[in-house]
């Protein structure tokens, strides 16, 4: 599907080389994904590629393993237009962009759009985090825009991916039914915690003992670990190719012989217990982490930020070895801190208004808030506060 200047691959989909030549030619090299030709060479492929599969009745579409977004890219000709459209739905105004940014353009169409090493050297971290949040978007509008298609062949089919980049996790599987992940213990829960009901696999291969720290504990025990913890609810393999060294099908073991050793532990989850340790949800002790996409953002952009990733990772151990449970609470489910009596701010520096006046709410009513750095030190589009937005808080002054 995306090998579009593949004109091989596109003749597939068309009647016949030539047209598929013109369809290749008009774009021009430019295949930014928001051009709407661009949108119906994907739509064709998915029409060519799903074929008799729903006859099949596939309990999930995967639109593909490890997919990946690059930040540095997104500055072809069209980006350029598509940019700014993102800049009028995110700002509103220029105004608002000029008081961020910390620019004069006198409307969208004067609006730069810097590469991201020449916002970070004049200090424009604005636009550095607007660029990557540009592509994140975009990453998450093919995602959900293929299941769309999908869904138009197949109805009502779970559509997602497994092993790949999460880039803006929540905004990435907003319209997504399943996501596999590979073992990460800060995204794995937040998939978890605000993922809801989707299916959520971990995905094995040939090489169990190689990937995402499972070489550090046995094979079968690491197999189950993640069930046991209930940050997914299942496993998956690569494919079922009798004789492929990453399907479950595979006739020689021998690459990993633990392989063969982990069946009786199945077997005991399968019989029941895992579907208890699924469906049941953790005991609610009222004890929130928050995850702020933003704030991780930020932390790539300036060494001043600490990632949340440092502080998560601490408390989400802590918390398995004392047997406690958690949430996470974000800036789409500020909800949650309605019913909450702690919440952690781990490296929580980029934070919006929204989110401080419900943080502020929260502690008005006696909730308690833990923060391990200074946070809301920047907005959410990562432009510099004078201070920290909630430091009154903890006693240093009104902000």
């Amino acid at each position: 599907i995306t090998k579009l200047t593949d004109v091989g691959d596109l003749a597939k989909a068309y009647a016949d080389k030539a047209e598929a030549e013109a369809k290749r030619k008009a774009l021009k090299g430019d295949l930014c994904f928001y051009r709407p030709e661009v949108q119906r060479l994907w739509a064709d492929g998915i029409r060519h590629r799903i074929g008799n599969l729903p006859k099949c009745a596939p309990p999930f579409y995967n639109l593909g393993d490890e997919n990946g977004l690059v930040v540095t890219s997104g500055f072809g000709e069209y980006d350029d237009f598509y940019f700014r459209e993102f800049l009028k739905a995110k700002y509103g105004t220029v105004e608002n962009l000029n008081r961020n940014w910390r620019t004069n353009c006198a409307d969208f169409a004067s609006v730069p759009h810097l590469k991201p090493e020449d916002a970070k050297r004049i200090g424009n971290l604005a636009a550095w985090g607007d660029h990557r949040a540009y592509i994140e978007k975009m990453y998450a509008d093919i995602h959900n825009f293929c299941r769309r298609e999908i869904r138009k062949y197949d109805p009502g089919a779970p559509v997602g991916a497994e092993g790949s980049e999460p880039g803006n996790l929540e905004q990435t599987f907003a319209e997504l039914e399943f996501w596999g992940p590979y073992s990460n213990l800060v995204e794995d829960e937040v998939l978890r915690s605000l993922g809801g009901n989707r299916i959520r696999t971990l995905w094995w291969g040939g090489y169990p003992a190689s990937h995402g720290g499972r070489g550090k504990t046995p094979f079968p025990v690491s197999l189950m670990n993640d069930l046991a913890k209930g940050t997914v609810m299942g496993n998956a393999w690569f494919d079922v190719s009798v004789g492929q060294n990453h399907g479950f099908f595979y006739s020689d073991l021998k690459i990993a012989d633990d392989v063969a050793k982990y069946l009786p532990w199945h077997d005991r989850f399968k019989d029941g217990l895992a579907q208890l340790l699924i469906r049941n949800p953790l005991k609610d002790e009222q004890t929130l982490f928050y995850w702020s996409h933003e704030s991780s953002t930020a932390s790539i952009a300036s060494e001043k930020c600490l990632s949340p990733r440092d502080g998560l990772s601490t408390l989400i151990k802590s918390f398995y070895r004392n047997g406690r449970s958690f949430e996470f609470v974000s800036r789409r489910t500020l909800e949650r801190l309605k019913t909450a009596k702690v919440v952690f701010l781990c490296g929580a520096s980029a934070l919006s208004d929204e989110e401080i006046s419900a943080l502020r709410a929260f502690a008005a009513a006696g909730g308690r808030i833990v923060a391990d750095v200074e946070p809301a030190v920047m907005n959410e589009n990562l432009a510099w506060r004078d201070k920290g937005a909630l430091a009154d808080l903890w006693g240093r002054g009104k902000s």
